[in-house]
This record gives structure tokens, sequence and C-alpha cells, in this order.
């Protein structure tokens, strides 16, 4: 049976792998919103 520093220990681990994934899903975003906006130019400019 674990103990409870190793659960602790495990979750600490789950939140900073969790944190750096949400991080990435942000950047991710970040870059899909940045070739809408450049999409919506493009298509401004075809007009």
């Amino acid at each position: 049976m674990e103990s409870q520093a190793e659960k602790g220990k495990l979750n600490a681990e789950e939140r900073e792998f969790i944190q750096k994934i949400d991080s990435l899903l942000k950047e991710l975003q970040n870059s899909v919103n940045r070739i809408k906006n450049l999409n919506d130019w493009q298509d401004f400019e075809n007009l």
C-alpha cells in the first residue's frame, strides 16, 4: 500500500505534467488564432 508521502509526490508530479500540457495547449491555441488572423487578412486583401 502506498504511503501518503508517495501519493503526495505522485500528485505533485502529475500536477506539474498537467500544467506543462496546459501551457502547451494554450501556446497551440495562440498559434491557431494567429493563423486564423492571417487567413482573415488574406481574405480581406482578396476582396
